[in-house]
C-alpha cells in the first residue's frame, strides 16, 4: 500500500470490533477458498502439462492455459484476499488487489484491475520517475516498455519473464497509440446497443487471449517449453486428450462471480462500464447467513487440496 493510505491508521485506534472480524474473517476465508480449492486443484493439471507439453494434444494444453489463467488469478487474489481479511479483523483497512481483471477490453484496463498494488509502485517508483506521459508520445511509449521490462524482470532473473513484461509493454504501446489516433472517444463504436455489446465483448475476448498467451511464457521454466507449447497449439498436434473437470468447475465459478458483479453493480448505479468486483458479505448476526457461512467452511475443508502447494508468489 501506499504509505500516505496506510501510515494514517497507525496513528489511530484500531479497535478490534465485532463487526471488523466478521467481516475480515469471511474476507480471509474468501480467499481461502480461492487458494485451497480452486487454484490449488487447478494446478494439478497444470503443471502436469507444462512439464512434458509434447505429450498432450493441443486441446489439453489450451485448456491448461485456461487452467492456469484462473490458477493464477486465484491464487494471487486468494493471497491478497486473506491479508486483506487478516488486516480488517486488527482494525486496518487495506486496499483491493485484483477487482475482475478478465472483463478488462484492453490491456491497459486490465492492468489497472490486476495486481492493483504492484501496478501502483511500477506506476509511482518507475513510470512517473522515468518521465511518464509528459515528455511526449515517444518518450511515453519507451516509459511503458522500460517499466513493464523491468516489471517482468522483477518476477525472476529469467529472459521468459522479460519476453512476458515485453510483451506487455508493446500491447499497451500499441493500445496508448491506436486510443490517441483511432479510438478518440466511444464514437467510433457502433451506435445500436447490440452491436456495442458485441464490439466490447469481442475486444474482452482479444485481452483475454493476448493475457493468456503471455501467461505462457510466465509459467513456462524455459523458452524450449514455451516454444513446445505454442507450435502443438499452432500445429493442432495430437496427443493425450484430458478434460479436467476442475477446469469447468473454475470456468462456472468465474463466469457467475462475474455476472454476479454485473447484475449488482448495475442495481446500484444503472451503469455497468465501469464494474467493479465486490465481497460477498454476509449478516452473520442472523441464523440463515450463519447457517451458509459454516456450510461454506464445510465445503472448504471437504474440497480443499491436501498436496503441498505453496502461493506462486512465494517464489518472487
Amino acid at each position: 500500500m501506499r504509505a500516505s493510505d496506510f501510515l494514517p491508521q497507525l496513528e489511530e485506534d484500531r479497535n478490534v470490533t465485532v463487526q471488523n472480524f466478521t467481516t475480515g474473517i469471511q474476507i480471509f476465508v474468501f480467499g481461502l477458498f480461492k487458494k485451497v480449492v480452486i487454484a490449488d486443484w487447478l494446478s494439478v493439471f497444470v503443471d502436469d502439462v507444462f512439464r512434458t507439453p509434447n505429450a498432450f494434444h493441443a486441446i489439453s494444453i489450451i485448456l491448461a492455459l485456461i487452467a492456469y489463467s484462473i490458477q493464477i488469478y486465484f491464487d494471487f487474489s486468494g493471497y491478497s484476499d486473506m491479508a486483506i481479511g487478516c488486516a480488517k479483523c486488527l482494525g486496518y483497512d487495506f486496499i483491493r488487489n485484483f477487482n475482475l481483471p478478465y472483463i478488462s477490453r484492453n490491456i491497459t484496463e486490465f492492468w489497472r484491475r490486476w495486481h492493483i498494488s504492484l501496478s501502483s509502485w511500477l506506476k509511482d517508483y518507475l513510470y512517473i520517475p522515468l518521465g511518464g506521459n509528459r515528455k511526449g508520445p515517444g518518450r511515453t511509449y519507451i516509459n511503458n516498455m522500460l517499466t513493464m521490462l523491468l516489471g517482468g524482470l522483477w518476477h525472476g532473473a529469467d529472459w521468459t519473464f522479460v519476453v512476458w513484461g515485453g510483451a506487455h509493454g508493446i500491447a499497451l504501446c500499441i493500445h496508448k497509440f491506436c486510443k490517441k489516433h483511432f479510438f478518440k472517444t466511444n464514437t467510433n463504436l457502433p451506435p445500436r446497443k447490440f452491436f456495442r455489446v458485441c464490439c466490447l465483448l469481442a475486444a474482452t475476448v482479444f485481452t483475454n487471449i493476448f493475457v493468456g498467451f503471455c501467461w505462457i511464457f510466465f509459467r513456462a521454466d524455459n523458452f524450449l517449453t514455451a516454444g513446445q507449447i505454442i507450435i502443438r497449439i499452432v500445429t493442432w498436434q495430437k496427443g493425450i486428450v484430458q478434460i479436467y473437470a476442475w477446469v469447468i468447475v473454475a470456468v462456472i465459478i468465474v463466469l457467475t462471480a462475474t455476472a454476479a458483479a454485473i447484475v449488482r453493480n448495475h442495481d446500484e448505479t444503472h451503469e455497468t462500464t465501469q464494474i467493479n468486483g465486490f465481497y460477498p458479505i454476509l449478516d452473520l448476526s442472523k441464523l440463515r447467513h450463519l447457517v451458509i457461512f459454516f456450510a461454506a467452511l464445510g465445503l472448504i475443508a471437504g474440497l480443499a487440496y491436501t498436496g503441498a502447494n505453496p502461493f506462486i508468489y512465494f517464489q518472487f
